[in-house]
């Protein structure tokens, strides 16, 4: 398989996840969670899907693919998401060294998930 979409398989597959446990996250007969392990899960996954998408960006894949994917979700507030995420990727240099597209990758990763715990923090 061309690894550019494998790597818009993998986006996709973090999407559809991240959309699944918004809508079931805290529905499974485990013990309550916290608010802030809630929020902490929700913002891993969102995290992850920051990853995946630099990942694409910085593998080459073009904008326009990487946004009709994000533009695919039909949940209007993770469509939203994904909107801004490539956008935002995009706005990045692409770099050609692994080490730095890793890098690049991570503080991707790590500004979205951040930014989504800031948010949760905000609301308590």
């Amino acid at each position: 398989m061309n690894p550019l979409m494998n790597k818009l398989g993998k986006v996709i597959v973090v999407m559809v996840t991240l959309l699944f446990l918004t809508v079931n996250l805290g529905m499974a007969d485990e013990k309550p969670v916290s608010k802030m392990e809630e929020a902490h899960k929700k913002c891993s996954l969102i995290g992850e899907l920051a990853a995946e998408i630099m990942s694409t960006r910085q593998a080459g894949v073009a904008m326009s693919k990487a946004m009709g994917i994000a533009l695919a979700v039909d949940d209007p507030m993770l469509r939203d998401i994904n909107v801004r995420m490539v956008s935002d990727a995009y706005e990045s240099p692409r770099y050609h060294t692994p080490s730095i597209q890793e890098r690049e990758t991570q503080q991707f990763a790590d500004l979205w998930y951040g930014t989504c715990m800031k948010v949760h923090q905000d609301k308590e």
